[in-house]
């Protein structure tokens, strides 16, 4: 888990995976049937926090449809790890 700050609000990301290349992959879990773009506010920081490490963020989430946020960030059923 990546955390910043101490607070209730704090920015997270619940998972990273790290490549052979010491490239950054934030994974972010939530039980919402729905994506905002506050849902992706701890991959954003991550990013931030990590500059050219980061090569892309994944929200896991409740819903259906595969959403795209960004070239490097994008929501994903979590049923799909079962499908």
């Amino acid at each position: 888990m990546w955390l910043v700050g101490d607070r209730p609000k704090s920015s997270n990301v619940a998972m990273l995976h790290r490549n052979r290349t010491d490239q950054l992959v934030a994974i972010e879990v939530k039980s919402s049937q729905s994506l905002s773009p506050r849902d992706l506010r701890g991959i954003g920081d991550f990013a931030e926090a990590t500059g050219r490490r980061f090569h892309a963020g994944i929200v896991l989430y409740g819903g259906d449809t595969v959403v795209p946020f960004s070239k490097t960030v994008v929501g994903a059923p979590i049923a799909e790890l079962w499908a």
